[in-house]
């Protein structure tokens, strides 16, 4: 109330009558004065148009130095906004996700900010215009270095983002194929393990430096790629303190799988405080693997919308924040 313009002193207590009940006039001044603010909150509100939403082709560029393509969908929600990353899968790049009325539009279309992301050495992230085959010459060093440089590259560029109050960084998911599962896994675990800017007394009101994937969601999850294995990190995610919440999506006669998507959820979906987050799918009669299960009217993009709207959308407890530490605040 020290806002208020009214001066509720100037009122004596008498007490007055409104629709038959009986109330002070102090009284009487805090439900005026509470009037007067919620109205110029509720204008305040209204004059924040959202902004319009549009589709951007960015390059960024990973600590090793290596181009990285990606393809950018704001939210007009702003910093509301959670974010899907795509990211896609073998011998492929990020159109799997952007065609004309692809699943990330749709994402865009129901709020979300969504980056879709071409792995070095695929799509539009190869060196000196090079016109190899995606994913042509992986060696174990490409796999860790898409942990250590390309999402890292792209959790740069959300940071900027979230500062700028664009999106809310602090509820991100990922959605992989295949061999970017490990990928995306070990990047959430080496996120998560970050500790938090020293930056005030206690654990709690310290500033994150990482905690931002909030939601996994896996299609056809190989555990491991070369030089990547996903044991260790699932079972540091799979803490119920972390709360993260995991989707597999796999087709039930695809002959690569060999039971590999059951194990990962089996680890994951072992407590019992873990069990409301974690989800399993199995597509019957399908050989299909992958983003390959996209767009064949499976339910696969009903699936992973309502999984996304009850565990990153619908997060309670998330609100935007400044991701800076406080000594590097200015305001």
């Amino acid at each position: 109330m020290r806002n208020c313009p009214l001066d509720i002193n100037k009122f004596s207590p008498e007490p007055i009558s409104i629709r038959g009940r009986r109330l002070s006039r102090i009284a009487l001044s805090v439900i005026v004065c509470g009037s007067v603010l919620a109205i110029a909150e509720s204008a305040a509100w209204a004059q924040q148009e959202k902004k319009p939403a549009t589709k951007q082709t960015k390059q960024l560029i990973a600590k090793d130095g290596w181009p990285i393509g990606i393809t950018y969908y704001n939210s007009p929600d702003g910093q509301e906004a959670p974010v899907v990353v795509l990211l896609h899968g073998k011998g492929r790049n990020r159109l799997v996700w952007t065609r004309r009325q692809g699943f990330a539009q749709t994402l865009q279309n129901r709020g979300f900010a969504v980056v879709a992301v071409d792995l070095r050495k695929h799509g539009q992230s190869k060196r000196d215009g090079s016109k190899a085959k995606d994913g042509s010459g992986l060696k174990p060093n490409d796999y860790k270095a898409m942990v250590a440089g390309d999402l890292e590259a792209v959790k740069k560029f959300l940071f900027d983002e979230h500062q700028k109050r664009n999106l809310n960084m602090r509820k991100t998911a990922i959605i992989a194929a295949d061999v970017s599962a490990p990928v995306a896994i070990n990047f959430a675990a080496s996120d998560w393990s970050l500790r938090p800017y020293q930056d005030a007394p206690t654990l709690a009101a310290q500033t994150p430096r990482g905690q931002i994937v909030q939601t996994l969601i896996l299609l056809s999850p190989e555990s491991t790629a070369p030089g990547l294995t996903t044991v260790q990190a699932l079972r540091y995610l799979e803490e119920p303190s972390r709360q993260v919440a995991f989707m597999f999506g796999v087709g039930g006669d695809d002959p690569q799988d060999k039971g590999t998507a059951k194990q990962m959820f089996q680890q994951v979906n072992g407590d019992t405080i873990n069990k409301e987050r974690c989800f399993y799918k199995v597509y019957p009669q399908v050989k299909l693997r992958g983003t390959a299960l996209l767009g064949k009217r499976l339910g696969t993009e009903n699936n992973m919308l309502a999984f996304l709207n009850r565990h990153l959308m619908g997060r309670t407890g998330m609100e935007w924040a400044d991701r800076r530490p406080v000594y590097e605040r200015s305001n």
